[in-house]
């Protein structure tokens, strides 16, 4: 049996007002533009919800799939009336959010206009859309573990299951240890290179085609005479004269130097 763990995102069961706010970042009291709209339709369209203000009625707490959001007022008894006069009159709810829009949910033949403050995500709902950069690298942070920490919490898991008591193993006969399988592994050598068949020496690097070519280090030293004239040479040759008052080209003693150095193939360490 391989038993492992994986991560994914749920919607986390907050009022609907809160789970909007924090979707679009601004206040509940802001007015929605059209941009936040579509947002709001796109993100909350296919969620379920339930009810806050019949949470009283033990056969009232209904559950319902969001298939869109309107304004538009709801009809009642043969008359217009708008959700927040309905709320005001049955439940004797004031809405302290009349403009934002109600949920429309249950389906097109039948449809129903909700507030979104009486309504509420209900838990457990695996969220199926696209995340943003900000919630990818949060859920990378808490899925990322380091190998230690992995088999720590798979032990873990497997000593909380219970296996020895479990029915349907004793059912099957199944004997499940409660420990991590070892299996022998060897460590592969370095792969050659792809240019040349050339090999870093002393180092492993991994194989990637961005790795051109491969060259042993060397160290080039240059000579204290030498390197004193191009030093001097260079730090004087703003003004056009060296440490002892000749002439210089820095440009020409650049190329000189590189002229000496010419032929060799380094890596600046």
């Amino acid at each position: 049996m391989a038993e492992d763990m994986s991560s994914t995102s749920f919607i986390e069961p907050l009022p609907v007002i809160k789970f909007v706010c924090q979707l679009l970042n601004k206040d509940a009291f802001r007015p929605l533009s059209d941009v936040d709209r579509v947002k709001i339709k796109k993100t909350l369209r296919g969620m379920k919800v339930k009810v806050t203000h019949q949470e009283n009625l033990k056969n009232m707490r209904r559950k319902y799939h969001v298939i869109g959001f309107d304004s538009f007022s709801a009809e009642e008894s043969g008359t217009i009336k708008s959700v927040v006069q309905h709320f005001q009159e049955a439940y004797d709810i004031v809405l302290q959010h009349p403009h934002w829009p109600c949920l429309q949910v249950g389906n097109q033949q039948r449809q129903n206009y909700l507030p979104m403050e009486v309504c509420r995500i209900v838990e457990g709902q695996r969220y199926s859309k696209s995340l943003s950069e900000k919630q990818v690298t949060s859920l990378l942070k808490v899925t990322c573990q380091r190998p230690y920490d992995r088999e720590r919490d798979i032990v873990k898991a497997v000593h909380h299951n219970d296996y020895d008591e479990d029915p349907y193993a004793k059912e099957f006969g199944l004997k499940i240890s409660n420990k991590l399988a070892t299996i022998e592994a060897r460590i592969l050598p370095i792969p050659v290179s792809y240019n040349k068949g050339l090999l870093p020496e002393g180092y492993c690097y991994p194989c990637s085609f961005r790795l051109k070519k491969a060259f042993r280090k060397i160290h080039v030293r240059l000579t204290m005479e030498l390197e004193k004239k191009f030093s001097g040479k260079m730090r004087n040759g703003t003004s056009g004269q060296s440490s002892t008052g000749s002439n210089c080209d820095p440009h020409r003693e650049t190329q000189e130097l590189m002229g000496r150095l010419r032929g060799l193939d380094l890596i600046h360490t």
